[in-house]
């Protein structure tokens, strides 16, 4: 058997040589499936957040459209208003009560419109979107200012018709990435398409079209 000048027999050394290659080998194993790991929970994280992101959408739909039904049945406008980061159900109050009186000063009589009340639905109101998200309100083009407390008075209202005025709300990531758009328009809208895969994300027949938007396209 062939023995090396260090005293190392030959064979031991390519023993250690391959034992050192194939320990390398692993490092780089565990490296690269632990990048991959990585991204798979990065990806599922932003999957599982667009589908909370959707399904809150959905909710602030469902909950306009129960308002509305009640406007009509109750003859009293309802409504949603917002902070930046929840939303509460308000309803006028009732025509016996709408005005609340008072005395001035001068001894003269005043008036004063009386609140909105609360309207609880499924034991609910407010409600709180995901910590990651921020609520962006918009009339037209113009936006709408929310603060961080909930106004006393909704932002959109159902009148005693069931009609909603034309609006437009977005969910916003606050760590950035695609915005979910939710619009609604009285005179129906045409059909929207899919940021990607050009799906169209409407319902056929309504006046509500609800989809992503890129950065790019805000």
């Amino acid at each position: 058997m062939q023995t090396l000048a260090t005293g190392i027999n030959n064979r031991h050394s390519i023993s250690l040589r391959l034992q050192g290659f194939t320990l390398i080998e692993l490092l780089v194993v565990v490296v690269i499936l632990a990048v991959v790991l990585a991204s798979g929970m990065t990806f599922l994280r932003s999957g599982s957040h667009e589908r909370r992101i959707e399904q809150e959408g959905q909710r602030i739909i469902n909950l306009l459209e129960f308002l509305c039904e009640q406007s009509i049945v109750q003859n009293r406008p309802q409504g949603l208003g917002f902070s930046d980061n929840g939303y509460t159900a308000l309803k006028a109050p009732d025509q016996a009560g709408a005005i609340l009186a008072g005395t001035t000063a001068q001894g003269g009589r005043s008036v004063r419109q009386a609140p909105w009340q609360p309207v609880t639905v499924g034991g609910d109101n407010p409600w709180s979107v995901p910590e990651f998200l921020q609520i962006q309100l918009f009339s037209g083009a113009r936006p709408i200012p929310l603060k961080e407390t909930f106004p006393d008075t909704p932002h959109i209202v159902c009148d005693s018709s069931g009609h909603l005025p034309d609006f437009s709300l977005r969910l916003r990531p606050r760590d950035g990435g695609a915005v979910y758009d939710l619009r609604y328009q009285q005179d129906g809208l045409p059909d929207a398409v899919n940021r990607h895969s050009g799906e169209a994300v409407m319902r056929k027949g309504s006046n509500w079209r609800f989809y992503w938007l890129s950065a790019d396209e805000l």
